[in-house]
């Protein structure tokens, strides 16, 4: 459970998150039994629009 890091997130704008959690996701060894996350904690300041572009990915991701 994991993979976002709280302080990226709040820090990229939406291109980069976008490229950031494609690259998690391309970098997943398998795609059973996971969870896409921040952990335990969204950082403050964090743009929504970033984390709509997380739910876009993963929603668009090719998944295997």
């Amino acid at each position: 459970m994991g993979g976002l890091e709280p302080p990226a997130l709040v820090m990229m704008n939406e291109e980069k998150t976008r490229q950031y959690v494609t690259a998690i996701l391309d970098q997943m060894p398998t795609f059973s039994r996971f969870i896409l996350g921040t952990g335990d904690a969204t950082a403050h300041g964090t743009p929504v629009a970033n984390l709509r572009a997380v739910s876009e990915v993963v929603s668009q991701y090719p998944w295997k």
